[in-house]
This record gives C-alpha cells, structure tokens and sequence, in this order.
C-alpha cells in the first residue's frame, strides 16, 4: 500500500523536459540536488554512454539543474559515500534498461530500503523512464532477457520495489524487436497470472504517471504527437 506521500514521475519512454520539470516540481525545491542512477543498464558502455548523453542533454535543455551520478558498479566508491548521495537527493533518476539488473544492483549493495524509505516518506521525488519506471512497482512484465539472447526472448514477470502496488508494462502500445505487440503479451501474461494481481497498468511511450499528495494521473511525456500517451489500467474480470 502507498502512504500517500509518494512524489513520482513515471514515463512509459524516455526522459523529456516535461518530465523532468514535473520532477523537479514535485520535489519542492527550486534547486534541487538530482541523483541520476543508471543502473538498469547491462553493461559499463551502455552506462557511461547513458551518463554521457544525460550530462550533454541537461547543459542543453536544463541549465538550472546540475545532476550528480551514482557509479554502483565502481568497487571503489565506497558504500558510505552512495549511502549520503542518496540521503541528500532531492530527486533521483533512473534510466532504461533492464528493471532485472537495477533491481539486483540496489539489492546487493543495500540500498533498497535506504531508497524505499525516502520515497515513501516523500523525502525523495523520483524520475523513472521505461525500466526506470518499472523498478517501483510490485511486479514488472519485462523484457530483460532481451540482453542476454537478441533473437530468441521470453518476457519474464520481475518482482520491484513494490513502492507501488500494482503490475507495470512500460512501451505499452510498442512492438518488440521479434514483431511482438506488447500490450497483447501483457494482456496474456494477465490472464495467465490471474490471482496474483488486483491492478494493472500499461504505460505508452509517450505518458507519465504522475503520482503526488496519494492521487494519480496522466501527463503527455512529450510535445509531440508521434507517441501515444494514455495509461491503461488493467483489473481482474469479476466473478
């Protein structure tokens, strides 16, 4: 169950500047300290090319805004250090790709619950894109394993942090990489899964949920027209 307090952007696609100032909004401050994590990315290229294309598109679209980044995977950050950045942020990021491994990195490191506290106690507002966005709810319809074999893929049901209770599927409305309409495995996986789940959202590229003050709803992601921008709330057939 949420608290209420919760201060959360979650965009079915990328980052935009809609997003990241209705972020920044939620978190009340007017300079705010922004954390960005990439640790759902599977690989140290896709990270620092990630941290890369964030710090140019800050200096170019939100000068206002200095963001700082978490390196989970550098040995020689110390736990101590991780632990005070992310005390201190008033917003934390977190980016695409695979919810499996940003999961796994916050776990090992014991940063979950640091991070699940904040969060529910609406110390920390939180900017979730694709995986980023999936990470915060209690099970994900994910396509993690698409790292690991291209060609040849399963969506896997992956447990979050379950700050919200419900399942999630982000790029909704997309096809996958083998022609596969996403809504339609996640309405099988559903249906497959019946019982296990009492709400359900399907978040398009193009729409964040926002939630704030325990109320939800729906913002357009982008200016643009290209990307649908509804969330689709899933429940269970009665009877």
């Amino acid at each position: 169950m949420m608290s209420g307090k919760e201060k959360m952007v979650l965009s079915g696609g990328a980052y935009s500047e809609i997003t990241v100032a209705a972020a920044i909004d939620l978190s009340g401050s007017s300079k705010p300290q922004l954390l960005i994590d990439t640790s759902p990315k599977e690989n140290k290229a896709k990270r620092d090319a990630s941290r890369s294309a964030l710090t140019k598109w800050f200096d170019q679209n939100y000068r206002s805004v200095t963001p700082e980044f978490l390196h989970l995977e550098d040995p020689n950050e110390p736990i101590t250090a991780i632990g005070d950045k992310l005390e201190s942020a008033d917003v934390l990021m977190v980016t695409g790709g695979g919810t499996m491994q940003g999961l796994d990195r916050w776990q090992r490191l014991g940063v979950a619950d640091q991070i699940r506290r904040r969060v529910q106690a609406g110390q920390m507002a939180i900017h979730g894109a694709s995986a980023g966005a999936m990470i915060w709810f209690e099970q994900g319809y994910s396509d993690s394993l698409s790292t690991v074999n291209p060609r040849d893929w399963q969506y896997i049901v992956t447990p979050g942090m379950g700050v919200v209770p419900a399942w999630i599927m982000a790029h909704h409305e997309d096809s996958d990489e083998l022609g596969r309409e996403k809504s339609t495995q996640f309405r099988q996986a559903l249906s497959d899964n019946e019982g296990r789940w009492s709400h359900a959202l399907g978040i398009e590229t193009g729409a964040a949920l926002v939630c704030s003050e325990g109320l939800g709803y729906v913002l357009a992601a982008s200016k643009s027209t290209r990307y649908p921008s509804d969330v689709i709330l899933y429940t269970p057939n009665p009877g």
